[in-house]
């Protein structure tokens, strides 16, 4: 049986908590996965936010 895609959860944040569209890996290859370069580092989006 073909593994299915995984969601993005930015576009299906209902998904979150779903164990069959959650992968384990680590902060490198999930940096990978998204094409993040960190020598061009994106602005926070969250710094802003207010903290509890």
């Amino acid at each position: 049986m073909a593994k299915k895609p995984i969601k993005e959860l930015e576009q299906h944040p209902e998904l979150a908590l779903d164990e069959d569209n959650l992968e384990t890996v680590c902060v490198d290859c999930h940096n990978k996965e998204h094409s993040r370069d960190f020598r061009n580092k994106k602005p926070n989006k969250w710094q802003h936010d207010e903290r509890w």
